[in-house]
């Protein structure tokens, strides 16, 4: 039974390492932590996600009280030089240990910031230079390893802002439509009609 309680902790583990945390509200709201450790407090069960510069918090309430930020995509945009003002920001809060406070206050972006996290899946169109049927089938079973390189090929120039783009279109769509929101809400019969 202890394997399997330690087993999950791994894979808690690997799941939360990649991320950088900001707290969104408390005491610290505002603070940017980097991830050091998840550790569990046998006596009372809690599981801890503990941060480098000496604070921690419980597992539990990690989606209430802080927002996970792609340290990933931090660690890609410094090396390029399109560092946006925010990865700025947001890597010299972790290096000093400050709270990481927006330049003007924007309150609709607040009231998004405090929101409980409401993951949806959107679907998304892009247009893509897709090699034919007859070509994918050729290099497929010609080469190993064929299928990646073709698909390395077609992303390797997508634009973000397609995507992000695709994106806009598609999120304002799903609020957009006749004054419905779609969104994780089944439609009744009268407004289906």
């Amino acid at each position: 039974m202890d394997n399997i309680q330690e087993l999950d902790l791994e894979v808690l583990e690997g799941e939360l390492k990649p991320f950088i945390y900001k707290w969104t509200k408390g005491e610290n709201n505002g603070k940017v932590c980097e991830y050091e450790s998840l550790s569990k407090d046998d006596s009372s069960g809690v599981i801890w996600l503990n941060f480098k510069d000496g604070s921690r918090i419980n597992y539990e309430l990690l989606d209430e009280f802080m927002m996970r930020i792609d340290s990933s995509s931090i660690s890609n945009e410094t090396s390029s030089n399109t560092e946006t003002q925010e990865t700025k920001n947001v890597r010299n809060a972790i290096h000093t240990g400050k709270k990481l406070t927006p330049q003007k206050s924007n309150p609709i972006i607040t009231l998004l910031e405090k929101q409980k996290p409401n993951w949806v899946n959107v679907e998304m169109k892009l247009e893509l230079n897709l090699p034919t049927k007859s070509l994918y089938n050729v290099l497929t079973s010609s080469f190993d390893e064929a299928e990646d390189e073709i698909i390395e090929f077609v992303v390797r120039d997508l634009d973000i802002e397609v995507v992000k783009e695709s994106l806009r279109i598609n999120i304002r769509q799903i609020y957009s439509d006749n004054g419905k929101r779609k969104i994780g809400i089944k439609a009744s019969k009268e407004e289906q009609e």
